[in-house]
């Protein structure tokens, strides 16, 4: 701001955003906490989850507790909107290894019940975990919720039939959505939502779009540096207004989308986004032609240190190819747990062979996939 001679008091309306800079994961990755983060914030206080992106680069976000809290309100808004109560039971589908065991206190009340279910079991773990759950509605990455519809299909269940099934992350093809319609009879809703931000906007059926979290973060869709116009689509730009912590004001999300042309309709006077392109990546098979969601290689590598940035390539039935963009910390006992990691998802079904780049070329006109496979389309 300095540089740009702007005082805060220069930044009065939404418009004045457009003064400023934009702030992309680069500015923000490696540095040390105390540069991205107010000075009158305890950071040791502070919740601190973990997000990769579009380039491949996990990044830890800092916030308030206080803050975070918001950001979950923009979900449970979003469930409400959708028809489930809170009183209704959910299962999400978690990348994470070790799936959360704890209960929040609204939980003992009845309210809001969750279970996480690690993407790290086999598919029939996953079946068996959801039949004793009994859940209203799924939650989870758009292609592991596909994964779990073929493995029902497969398998012939005829008692998973949630209520909801909402695609959190991911592309919601119109293929995945059919398949998730046909196989669980649900409505099908798409969220669009990231660490960054929370929930940033959800599928509205009345209205035929997106509805924006207005009241949380300024959204802007820029095409070549202007506002776009609606239907025209750009790149998205998000303020948070309850990122206090760690200040996230015109942060690029790396994704694409378009301000829809019509206003709301269902009443919610909440604008709405048309259409939403993020990142795209592969399923891993199996020769059996059973296949893995990409979601759990994310937590897979990207958690280990040393790892700036990643790319999971399936070459064959029998062989996986990690490339890895290292950072100083990077040494042998991080290669063996990334392999031993990976090992654990592949079982003995594939070799692994990993190579250390300089770099990966980046092109933001095209999206880049972390985890690709050339066996998609063989079975």
């Amino acid at each position: 701001m300095a540089g740009l001679k702007l005082k805060p008091e220069d930044i009065r309306n939404a418009e004045d955003l457009q003064r400023l800079p934009l702030l992309s994961r680069d500015n923000l990755q490696g540095a040390p906490a105390a540069e991205v983060s107010a000075g009158n914030i305890n950071l040791r206080k502070c919740v601190s989850p973990t997000t990769s992106g579009i380039t491949g680069q996990p990044l830890k976000i800092l916030f308030r507790r206080e803050d975070w809290t918001i950001m979950n309100l923009t979900w449970v808004r979003a469930f409400l909107a959708s028809g489930m109560s809170p009183w209704q039971k959910r299962a999400a589908f978690s990348g994470r290894r070790e799936s959360a065991e704890g209960k929040h206190w609204y939980e003992y009340f009845g309210l809001w019940r969750r279970k996480d279910i690690s993407t790290w079991l086999d598919q029939k773990a996953w079946i068996e975990a959801v039949r004793k759950w009994k859940p209203a509605a799924l939650v989870g990455y758009s292609m592991t919720l596909r994964v779990f519809a073929e493995a029902v299909q497969k398998y012939r269940v005829l008692d998973v039939r949630p209520k909801f099934v909402f695609s959190t992350a991911g592309i919601l093809d119109d293929v995945t959505r059919r398949t998730l319609k046909d196989v669980f009879g649900a409505e099908v809703i798409d969220i669009y939502a990231s660490v960054e931000g929370g929930c940033l906007a959800w599928e509205c059926r009345a209205c035929g779009g997106y509805h924006l979290s207005e009241d949380t973060l300024i959204v802007e869709i820029l095409k070549d540096g202007r506002p776009a116009r609606p239907g025209e689509t750009g790149e998205v730009v998000i303020t948070n207004l309850y990122s206090f912590a760690m200040p996230l004001i015109r942060y690029r999300q790396g994704d694409e989308a378009a301000l829809a042309q019509n206003e709301p309709s269902c009443g919610r006077r909440l604008k709405l986004l048309s259409g939403i392109q993020g990142r795209i990546n592969d399923r891993i098979v199996f020769k059996t032609g059973e296949r893995i969601s990409s979601q759990p290689f994310f937590f897979a590598v990207q958690d280990v240190p040393g790892v700036k940035r990643w790319r999971v390539t399936q070459e064959s039935f029998d062989r996986l190819h990690v490339e890895i963009e290292p950072t100083p910390e990077f040494n042998d006992s991080s290669k063996q747990r990334i392999v031993w990691n990976l090992k654990a998802l592949v079982r003995e079904e594939m070799s692994i062979t990993m190579t250390l780049v300089s770099s990966f070329p980046f092109d933001p006109a095209r999206k880049f996939r972390q985890v690709r496979s050339t066996m998609a389309g063989r079975t």
